[in-house]
């Protein structure tokens, strides 16, 4: 949804785009040949919410094999969506692929999937979230405390043109964690709580969630 960074489950705006990559050895069904045989796209198993894609395929440069489907789901309500998407072979074998999102008025930021990984963890973890202003510049804090409120760490990060996950790549240390407190002394092992605060640049909205990490050093 929207970018190929989307996580599975995560944040979309009430309009967001589907893309789908679709390959196969013997090529791509973009005809209908065969009753029922389009690309389609069902949201939220409805029958009556059934879309063919078909005119929204663009076969990849000199591939008779592999292309793309990009199609913009507009006015969403709020809340919880699935997509099952369908597409067969032009030896009328079909496959189905599924995903899940959260569409949120983006005039609210929002967050989803707020965590750490690995957790529990000895050495490092970094921060992860989901959220649902992509393309904006957004002002990250994170803040670790003990389970009796004493802030022990602060991490900030500023995100430019962010992703709708957070960080937007495997090699992005910004938000990463080495168990240290703020004058670099190693923590006890145990839980703690944390606190992730994001900041839109754009409107200077704020939000913020609540997880626990374990530390195991």
């Amino acid at each position: 949804m929207d970018n190929t960074s989307f996580v599975y489950g995560g944040i979309t705006a009430t309009n967001t785009t589907l893309l789908a990559r679709l390959f196969d050895e013997s090529g791509i069904n973009t005809a209908g040949s065969g009753i029922g045989h389009e690309i389609t796209a069902t949201l939220d198993n409805d029958p009556a919410r059934l879309t063919v894609l078909n005119d929204f395929y663009t076969a990849s440069v000199d591939s008779f094999q592999a292309g793309n489907v990009q199609y913009q789901f507009k006015d969403l309500s709020t809340g919880p969506h699935v997509l099952h998407v369908k597409a067969w072979d032009t030896f009328n074998n079909s496959s189905i692929k599924d995903i899940e999102f959260i569409a949120a008025q983006t005039d609210k930021l929002a967050l989803s999937h707020v965590l750490n990984y690995p957790n529990p963890f000895a050495g490092r973890t970094t921060f992860h979230f989901d959220h649902n202003r992509q393309g904006e510049d957004l002002d990250v804090q994170v803040q670790i405390f003990t389970v009796s409120g004493r802030l022990v760490r602060t991490l900030q990060a500023t995100i430019p043109s962010s992703g709708s996950h957070v960080p937007q790549s495997l090699n992005d240390n910004t938000l990463s964690w080495n168990g240290r407190d703020d004058f670099n002394d190693q923590l006890a092992r145990g839980v703690y709580v944390y606190r992730v605060s994001v900041r839109s640049n754009k409107d200077q909205s704020t939000t913020s969630k609540f997880e626990k990490l374990v530390i195991l050093n």
